[in-house]
């Protein structure tokens, strides 16, 4: 990392990113380094992006990089870690004992995968994220003002911003060994300096006595301290001693010297303070490492470095100035006086722990208006794509000269209908989140809305531009017949009905579709949680059309309970099992749905919950039974029964049974009940439906 054409690396890529993107800050694990690299190089880049090092990192910096670059000392940063690609890292690891085994082009496809997932499943969670993030960092910010109120109570202070401002000033400067403070030396000084340092030769104009009291002096060991003339280079060195000699006269020269070693005092007094403060942290740090750890030894050896410069330090200074303090407990007799924080006095260390937890607090306050900003920015995007989409499916269903062929056209209003109905329930998601943490017209700018759990896709739309007058058949749009069959007619194949099992027994007929065609396996998945969803998507849809009561054959049904499996799916996605009434709750607003009664099977029989509760329904309403956490749908006609089950059964998938009405005791043997007190069963309603009817 010496080589420029390293750091360079890093310059391009940030110059890149800033072309397409607004970065405010930058994350390095060497950015005290890169920075002095990219301030030489581009200048005007610095002007335009702050860097900070990530904080994990940083931990293992000096305590000097720590206060000037790490994250968790500048304002802005909110609480950022930098440490994204450690996170990922960290994920990809665990491939480590399967891909050290591959070929390298299978290995990039594995890492690829994962990467991909990776991607997906902060897409999928970024609301959940942003909420749990949120609540946590209000916890945070109570917790450490409670640390605050307990430490100034502690201390016996009371510190107001402008004290906080103060200390954390004298922190930085105690952690750097600032020599800022320090006078700057005359002329005269930075000969007596200079010489000290390096012995040049001195000029033959000068006079033997001047000579006589440079080579008499005294001064103590300066490397052990920070004084800015004596880090200059070389050249910079004698330029100054060449401009500097011919000042130099007999009578100032006792006079430079004493100011000379106020100055030396207070610099060494500087780096005692710097030195001491950077013992206790580290001291602090190895208290938390367990004994074990292997990091234990690398903080002892820092604090092994750090005491013995300290040692040497204190020893010049007790040997030269005459002065001893108490520097095990580090009471520096000088901070009495020069405390700028009046009417009281803290230590360096009591300073550092209340600018901590007033630097914590102020991180996560930034961290709060960062997230709300995010959440805003979450339920804005997905308003817009979900606008975008619907305005392409009004100009496809507007234009009557539309010459694609009609499967094509099937197939295309299926895919946006998959994409919309997956957008509507990621904003759903996060309309759900966001609505108790901050309010609506922060999440959607001026637009009051009315916002309740899962909102109506119309009731979050940014674009007020449009008309209402469509906005009643909205629903029929979203989730209607036809979609619902392009959707399940596109997942099957020409082979379908020839891997189903048809056939009938004493009580019915059935079909059991194949094992690629159940809510768990549709469309690839591995696993679903949908069935009570499904079970009221199928209801609605058979109820909204006469498919059922024209059909003769099961195979017709095929297309219909396949679409409604996959909506399903895409409205809900989760790993709880839902109730009806839960799962009422995911479906389109427009959906409305009125449970008439129900019933739990305990303490009755199965027998007489089947002929007391299913002997009386109508054609405007079908049955939600809950058996086993598996929620199947029935469906009742003038002369027939039909049994939904999206399940997966052994080695076939969903199945659809048919049975004639006055075999209604039969439903028993096709429900699988292991335990009869655990069968819920409600009837419900469609009300559009009940008037048709």
């Amino acid at each position: 990392m010496k080589q420029g054409k390293l750091y360079g690396l890093s310059l391009f890529l940030i110059k890149k990113l800033l072309e397409c993107n607004t970065i405010e800050f930058v994350f390095a694990d060497i950015m005290c380094k890169l920075w002095k690299f990219w301030s030489k190089t581009d200048p005007e880049l610095c002007l335009i992006i702050k860097g900070a090092l990530s904080v994990m990192h940083a931990k293992g910096h000096s305590l000097e990089c720590q206060v000037k670059w790490d994250g968790e000392w500048i304002f802005g940063t909110g609480r950022s870690t930098g440490e994204d690609c450690e996170q990922i890292f960290s994920y990809l690891s665990r491939c480590a004992n399967t891909t050290k085994y591959q070929r390298p082009e299978n290995r990039e496809e594995t890492l690829t995968e994962h990467i991909m997932f990776w991607n997906k499943r902060k897409h999928l969670n970024l609301a959940e994220t942003l909420s749990k993030k949120y609540k946590k960092v209000t916890t945070d910010l109570k917790d450490n003002q409670i640390k605050l109120d307990a430490a100034m109570k502690t201390f016996n202070v009371t510190l107001n911003t402008e004290d906080f401002e103060v200390l954390i000033n004298e922190v930085k400067a105690s952690a750097c060994g600032d020599s800022q403070s320090l006078s700057t030396p005359t002329r005269i000084q930075a000969v007596l300096l200079l010489y000290h340092d390096s012995k040049p030769a001195i000029p033959n104009f000068i006079s033997n006595q001047i000579k006589r009291f440079l080579q008499s002096m005294k001064l103590p060991d300066l490397s052990l301290v920070k004084i800015p003339l004596l880090r200059k280079n070389k050249i910079d060195k004698d330029s100054v001693l060449a401009d500097s000699w011919t000042l130099c006269e007999k009578d100032e020269m006792q006079d430079a010297y004493n100011g000379l070693v106020v100055i030396v005092r207070k610099a060494f007094q500087i780096a005692l303070q710097s030195h001491y403060f950077e013992k206790v942290y580290w001291s602090a740090r190895i208290k938390k490492v367990a004994d074990s750890s292997k990091q234990r030894f690398v903080l002892r050896k820092k604090l092994s470095s750090v005491n013995e410069k300290l040692g040497k330090i204190f020893d010049a200074y007790k040997k030269f100035f005459q002065d001893d303090f108490d520097i095990v407990n580090g009471v520096f007799p000088w901070q009495f006086r020069d405390s700028q924080v009046p009417e009281f006095f803290l230590s360096d260390t009591d300073k550092r722990v209340m600018v901590e937890y007033h630097l914590k607090i102020s991180h996560c306050i930034e961290e709060l208006i960062l997230l709300e900003r995010d959440m805003a920015n979450y339920v804005r995007y997905y308003s817009d794509i979900i606008s975008s989409i619907k305005l392409e499916l009004r100009d496809v269903e507007a234009d009557d000269d539309n010459l694609v062929d009609p499967r094509v056209l099937y197939g295309y209003k299926s895919q946006r209908q998959e994409g919309l109905l997956f957008h509507t329930s990621q904003l759903n998601k996060g309309l759900q989140m966001f609505c108790n943490i901050i309010s609506p017209d922060l999440l959607l700018g001026n637009q009051l809305i009315d916002l309740v759990v899962h909102t109506d896709l119309d009731s979050v739309e940014t674009d007020t531009s449009e008309s209402d007058t469509n906005e009643e058949d909205e629903f029929e749009k979203e989730v209607d017949l036809d979609l619902i069959l392009a959707t399940g007619t596109e997942l099957m194949y020409d082979s379908m009905v020839s891997d189903c099992l048809l056939g009938c027994d004493e009580s019915s007929s059935y079909a059991f579709l194949s094992p690629s065609y159940s809510q768990s396996s549709i469309n690839g998945r591995n696993g679903s949680n949908a069935c009570s969803v499904i079970t009221l998507l199928v209801g609605y849809i058979f109820l909204k059309s006469s498919i059922l009561f024209d059909c003769v054959i099961l195979e017709n049904l095929f297309p219909y309970f396949i679409g409604c499996m996959e909506t399903g799916n895409i409205l809900y996605n989760g790993v709880k099992s839902l109730t009806i009434t839960e799962a009422e709750s995911f479906m389109p607003d427009s959906l409305e749905f009125k449970i008439e009664k129900e019933r739990n099977c305990f303490p009755l029989t199965l027998d007489v919950l089947i002929f007391d509760f299913l002997a009386d329904i109508k054609k405007y309403e079908f049955v939600a039974i809950v058996v086993c956490q598996k929620t199947v749908c029935l469906m009742f006609t003038d002369s027939h029964i039909y049994l939904f089950d999206s399940h997966i059964h052994g080695d076939y998938g969903a199945v659809i049974h048919c049975l004639p009405k006055e075999n209604l005791s039969h439903i028993r043997t096709k429900l699988d009940c292991k335990d009869e007190n655990l069968i819920y069963a409600c009837v419900i309603a469609i009300p559009d439906s009940q008037e048709s009817m």
